[in-house]
């Protein structure tokens, strides 16, 4: 009489043991947390479904760039193209009117302690929770409030039709060569020169900006615009362009242009990825930094993606380029200062800029 409610319980207990085996996660080797904290932040991201993401990346390499978190996690990942300076203005703006739709940000080095001491940007155990730390400590700031997404060096493009390999500038110093009047592109925002200012100093820098305001550089607000200039022939070399927009963007395309590591020095800057304070979807946006930090997949993808890389990374195809010349990457505490002293402001007005 009792056996029909036994077998019962059985078959229920070992459908429940089967569901939970089912549902059991894999700790992947990048997390060094407890298992079961990941375990429980799994569990609620995929109760989100989904992130927004504000960053770089064309929007057309979603598939090679967040394919492999979508996968792995069914997490939905709506990613928005804007440069890092529409970013910062677009979080600050959400601060403001206290209406909050972003949930991981793209930023340069320099703006993060403008969003730190706003509270706009969630401080999170990069170093508790990462391997990846422990092997390169520099790819998380200073706070544990972003992590290094990947690095951009920049230097020289120039036109290949317009400058023949024997009279190329090699170093800084050669381009101040007054034949190259008129014909040299810079960006306004002279990052390259703030990384440089480390290695030179700021007299030293000033002093070089001064002395390059008399080659009558020719000013964009955008190395994606400077580049196009240089496959024009309108201006003939064009200083401190992000490595991967010449050759990914232009020169695999058919321009005549390429890019080229003046020496002896490549400023580097590096871009990162921040959890926003107020993230709609704060388990799916931590889940995503921590994957970001420690999935091999994420740099893969990149690389793959329009060649976006990581220098810092041992073997990474960007540490590959600039082996032959020393790199100096944008600094935690020099990009507080820069902000803090305007110095961009004031490299502008040495270099004519305005």
């Amino acid at each position: 009489m009792n056996r029909l409610p036994i077998v019962g319980i059985f078959v229920v207990g070992f459908f429940f043991f089967s569901n939970a085996i089912a549902a059991a996660i894999d700790v992947p080797k990048w997390w060094i947390g407890p298992k079961g904290e990941y375990e429980q932040l799994v569990q609620a991201a995929k109760k989100e479904g989904k992130l927004v993401w504000w960053s770089h990346p064309d929007p057309e390499c979603n598939r090679l760039v967040t394919g492999p978190f979508e996968k792995e996690y069914g997490i939905q990942v709506e990613h928005t193209e804007y440069t890092s300076s529409q970013i910062v203005q677009r979080v600050i703006l959400e601060g403001a009117s206290k209406v909050y739709t972003v949930d991981v940000a793209n930023l340069s080095v320099h703006h993060v302690p403008r969003l730190e001491k706003s509270g706009l940007i969630k401080k999170l155990p990069y170093r508790e929770r990462v391997s990846t730390y422990h092997d390169i400590p520099s790819l998380v700031s200073p706070h544990s409030t972003a992590v290094v997404g990947w690095t951009a060096p920049r230097s020289l493009a120039y036109n290949t039709q317009k400058v023949s390999k024997n009279e190329l500038p090699r170093s800084y110093d050669d381009l101040l060569n007054p034949k190259w009047k008129g014909r040299i592109g810079l960006d306004d925002d002279l990052k390259e020169y703030i990384i440089l200012s480390q290695e030179w100093g700021l007299e030293k820098t000033e002093q070089f900006l001064k002395k390059l305001k008399e080659e009558k550089p020719k000013f964009q607000t955008s190395n994606t615009v400077l580049t196009q200039m240089v496959a024009a022939g309108e201006v003939y070399l064009a200083p401190g362009i992000i490595r991967r927009i010449p050759l990914a963007e232009f020169k695999s395309k058919g321009a005549p242009v390429d890019w080229l590591a003046l020496k002896p020095i490549v400023p580097v800057d590096i871009l990162l990825e921040g959890v926003t304070a107020h993230a709609p979807d704060p388990h799916a946006a931590e889940l995503f930094a921590y994957w970001i930090l420690g999935s091999p997949e994420w740099l893969k993808g990149m690389y793959e993606c329009s060649h976006y890389g990581n220098a810092m990374i041992p073997g990474n195809p960007q540490q590959q380029v600039l082996k032959e010349v020393k790199s100096v990457y944008f600094d935690w505490d020099l990009g507080a200062k820069a902000a803090k002293e305007g110095i961009a402001k004031k490299f502008r007005r040495d270099v004519g800029a305005e």
